[in-house]
Order: structure tokens, then C-alpha cells, then sequence
């Protein structure tokens, strides 16, 4: 009995760790099995060496939860770091920002939805450029290429009705200083223009700029000064007749006329039905304008 007694109390003595004085060492946490010592220290940091690992657990749980519940479950470890754009040597980090929410390689790849006619190369190219220096993703792209060929279609069909409706005003206003002259008003001026070289195209570049009006009346008055019959021949049998203003002023002039006035007054006349005739005419060209 005395001997067990002995081993027993030796047993004691090297299990209390009694090193004759030696300086105790820290007690040892769940934490001190973690190699990673940046890990190590994050745990510290929030707390975690305050308990042992059952103790510490439900609240790492916790954590956790409250994470996936702030991104969504199915976005965890699907996070990205925002760059900093201000620095001067951040472009690495922001081109793979960029590639990592879905920028392509190169701006070739987007797919902008654009017209398949009537685009310009080089704003095609530009906007490939410059979407991808902004980092637009693929998705963004189309939808910005979608979003601008809906606004072009719509701003020049805007502009087609709009040139109609400038077109049948001028031409409208053509028709009330013409009157019955119209049709060889346009004959000539048709006819100067092509005898002139000037092809349709050109003409409808200065229609846009000063207008359909002003460009018809520019090409008949140019026909009247250069000589008509050089300008209208082929283009059809004119009718002659005259515009309200040309009908007034002849009329006006005609007031002057002795023998005309004379034939127009006196019923007895042998030219008076001729000059009663004239008259019906000139009144029936300046009412064709009203």
C-alpha cells in the first residue's frame, strides 16, 4: 500500500508540471492549431480565442448566414474588389474588375445590334473602342447598341415626315404663286438643271438647305434668262400660260394700251370679243393662285 501511495504522488507531482520554478506558458485556445496566421489573427480580432470551438462555433455560423443573406447564398465566393480608378497605376486591377462582370477580351466580340446597312464604319469602330476602354460588358453593349439604333430609326423617320410636310407647304405656296404656270414652271426649272449637268442628287442637297421653294423658282428664273427654248426642249408642249403675277402685270400694263382699252370698252368694236377674251384670260391666271 505504501508503495502505490509513493507512485501515486509521483504521478501527481509530474502532472501538475512542477518544473522547479520554471515560467508558466500561455494557455493554448482552439486557435493555436490554425497555421494560417493572418486567419489566426482575424479570429482574434473578432473574438473567436474566447472560447473554446463548441463555445465560438454558433456565432461563426451566425456570421456566415448573415453574409449569404446580405450577397444571396448562390453569390458567395462570386464577389469582386472594387479598383481604385483615381490611381494612376490601377490599371490591372481595373481591367480585371472589368473582365471579371463580364467585359469580353476585345471590343470585336461585342455584339452591338447594330443596323446590318447604312452604318459607318468608323462609328462602329469607335464604339467598339471606347465601350470596351469603359468596360462595358457584353450585355451592356447590346443593350447601348439596341437603345441606339431605336433612337436613329426613330429621329430619321422623325425627319423623312418632316421633310414631306416642309416639301407639300413649299409646294403648296409654289402652286399659289404659279397658278395655272406651275406645270411649266417646273418643266423649265427641271429641264434648266439638267441641261445645266446638275445631277438629283446635287439638287436635293440644296433642296435641304435653302429649300424646294427657293431652288425651283432659282432654276425657272435662270431658264427665263438664258433663253427657255434652250432648256425645255423634249421635256413637253408648254400651255403658255401665265403666273398671277405676270397675268397682273401684264393686265396692269394693259390698262395703258389705248387700242386695247378701247376695243375692251366699246361692244362695237371689231376686236372687242379678242380683247374681252385676253382679259378672261389674265383674270382666270391671277384667280389660279389663290
Amino acid at each position: 500500500m505504501t508503495q502505490d501511495l509513493g507512485a501515486a504522488a509521483g504521478a501527481s507531482s509530474a502532472g501538475t508540471g512542477d518544473t522547479g520554478g520554471a515560467t508558466n506558458t500561455a494557455p493554448q485556445t482552439w486557435l493555436d492549431k490554425i497555421e494560417d496566421t493572418g486567419l489566426r489573427d482575424f479570429a482574434i480580432n473578432k473574438g473567436y480565442n474566447k472560447g473554446s470551438l463548441e463555445e465560438v462555433a454558433p456565432n461563426i455560423l451566425r456570421s456566415y448566414q448573415h453574409m449569404e443573406k446580405l450577397i444571396g447564398a448562390e453569390k458567395a465566393g462570386n464577389t469582386v474588389i472594387l479598383p481604385d480608378f483615381e490611381k494612376e497605376d490601377a490599371k490591372e486591377a481595373i481591367d480585371s474588375f472589368y473582365n471579371r462582370i463580364g467585359r469580353p477580351k476585345e471590343g470585336a466580340e461585342y455584339d452591338l445590334a447594330l443596323p446590318k446597312t447604312g452604318v459607318d464604319a468608323d462609328f462602329e469602330k469607335w464604339a467598339r473602342d471606347n465601350f470596351h476602354g469603359a468596360g462595358l460588358t457584353a450585355r451592356q453593349a447590346t443593350a447601348l447598341g439596341k437603345a441606339w439604333t431605336e433612337f436613329s430609326t426613330t429621329k430619321i423617320a422623325a425627319m423623312q415626315v418632316a421633310d414631306q410636310q416642309r416639301y407639300a407647304e413649299e409646294d403648296k405656296a409654289l402652286k399659289q404663286e404659279w397658278g395655272a404656270a406651275y406645270a411649266d414652271k417646273l418643266s423649265q426649272a427641271s429641264a434648266t438643271a439638267k441641261a445645266l449637268g446638275i445631277k438629283p442628287e446635287a439638287i436635293d442637297a440644296l433642296q435641304k438647305v435653302a429649300g424646294y421653294s427657293d431652288v425651283m423658282k432659282h432654276f425657272a428664273t435662270l431658264a427665263e434668262k438664258l433663253g427657255e427654248h434652250n432648256f425645255v426642249s423634249g421635256e413637253g408642249d408648254r400651255t403658255g400660260a401665265l403666273t398671277p403675277g405676270e397675268a397682273k402685270a401684264e393686265l396692269q400694263k394693259l390698262q395703258y394700251d389705248k387700242d386695247w382699252m378701247t376695243a375692251w370698252l366699246d361692244r362695237s368694236n371689231p376686236k372687242h370679243k379678242e380683247a374681252m377674251d385676253r382679259k378672261a384670260r389674265l383674270d382666270a391666271a391671277i384667280v389660279a393662285g389663290r
